[in-house]
């Protein structure tokens, strides 16, 4: 008795669940409070079988067999030994421009330009007015002028000759002193020291200048000729170029 009653409450029960079940879960799931539902699923296992191979063994290298060089002989060549050249001392320069002369040769000619007059006591006149070119390839020197005195004048009259160039470049002289005597044996040097290109001209003059006695003298008249030139090259010109006529007064 008492079992039939348990039972019948509960099937009551059961039956007052389901309907509270069917009414209430509709109205929770309106207001978003319906719980998930879950599904037991079961996940049916799979097991693969991987096939391997087993492992590769190591490929041995491949070596070519060695190979046989000929033996090549290299000839060792000893270069030769370079000669040394052993360049000449310097020359030491012995000469200067001045005198640095070749064969060359040197023309001379009278420029007529000079008019004489009177020479009076202590005075320098000029003599005798000269162009002189080189017309040779080579430089030369002239170290001076060769005079004579053919007037009637002694040669005591004159104490001192001197030269010019016309540049004013080449001045030289000799004698000038009261008592000098540049005459010897009738015949003096004018010195000069001037050095020609090849090709260069210049003009000299060449003066004398008259003792300051004259007493003995006056009225006497100087003539002083070039009879030549002093120099290594050769010489082209007519000798003796006539000098300019000086009459000595006080």
């Amino acid at each position: 008795m008492i079992t039939t009653l348990f039972s019948l409450a509960s099937t009551t029960l059961h039956a007052i669940g389901a309907i509270f079940l069917v009414i209430f879960i509709p109205i929770i799931s309106f207001f978003g409070y319906a719980q998930p539902t879950r599904i037991a699923t079961s996940t049916p296992e799979v097991s693969v079988e991987i096939a391997t191979s087993s492992p590769l063994a190591p490929v041995p290298a491949l070596v070519s067999p060695p190979v046989h060089k000929k033996a090549v002989t290299v000839p060792i060549v000893v270069p030769k030994p370079v000669p040394r050249i052993i360049p000449p001392p310097p020359v030491e320069a012995t000469t200067t421009l001045s005198t640095a002369v070749g064969t060359t040769t040197l023309a001379i000619a009278s420029v007529p330009l000079l008019t004489g007059g009177t020479a009076h006591a202590g005075q320098s006149v000029p003599i005798s007015y000269l162009q002189i070119t080189n017309v040779g390839g080579e430089g030369a020197l002239l170290k001076g002028f060769w005079v004579e005195q053919n007037g009637s004048s002694p040669t005591e009259s004159v104490i001192g000759l001197s030269t010019v160039d016309d540049r004013g470049g080449s001045r030289s002289s000799a004698g000038g002193a009261e008592g000098s005597t540049p005459f010897q044996n009738g015949v003096a040097l004018a010195p000069t020291d001037a050095y020609f290109a090849p090709g260069q001209m210049r003009l000299f003059t060449i003066k004398a200048t008259i003792t300051r006695v004259v007493d003995s003298y006056i009225g006497m008249q100087l003539v002083i000729d070039v009879t030549s030139i002093e120099t290594a090259a050769a010489v082209q010109g007519q000798f003796p170029i006539r000098g300019t006529t000086w009459t000595i007064a006080q």
